[in-house]
């Protein structure tokens, strides 16, 4: 079973999402009776939502608390990173473009492309896990071939 690397802050969100979901099923337990005394089940449409409701979310916390299962909460130091890793904020310059990029090093459970957060354990993220300020780095992707220097690191506060 492979291990999930996620900070103490990504870790109580995924308990948190099991909170509200648990809080939605007690809502349905309460629902679906109501619902089944309303005549024909075939036709019940209130009903019948509920029940596929009720298995999806019951999948879903299956879902979440697997990963819990698999998970090992990292620990954010409050001093300066010196190496990039999970929960660091990596400032890169691109030698191919010479642009700067920003990155954050997130845990693999937790990613948002969007705001730039980056798993762990995927081929980008991991060609720069362990490496230090100036350290010059070769990353092979999927769309080639890039190499970057790496300008700051820091601490991710997300």
């Amino acid at each position: 079973m492979e291990k999930i690397y996620l900070t103490k802050n990504q870790f109580n969100k995924i308990k948190e999402q099991i909170f509200e979901i648990q809080a939605e099923l007690k809502k349905l337990s309460e629902d679906i009776p109501k619902f089944a005394s309303q005549g024909d089940l075939s036709e019940n449409a209130e009903y019948q939502y509920a029940k596929e409701r009720q298995r999806i979310l019951f999948t879903r916390i299956d879902e979440l608390n697997e990963r819990l299962s698999r998970t090992v909460v990292i620990n954010i130091a409050e001093e300066i990173p010196v190496e990039v890793g999970v929960g660091t904020t990596a400032t890169l310059i691109n030698l191919d473009t010479n642009k700067e990029e920003i990155y954050h090093i997130v845990g693999d459970g937790d990613f948002d492309f969007d705001k730039a957060e980056i798993p762990s354990s995927g081929p980008f993220a991991s060609s720069f896990i362990g490496c230090r300020v100036n350290d010059e780095v070769k990353v092979t992707i999927p769309g080639g071939t890039f190499r970057y220097i790496i300008k700051d690191i820091k601490r991710y506060e997300n």
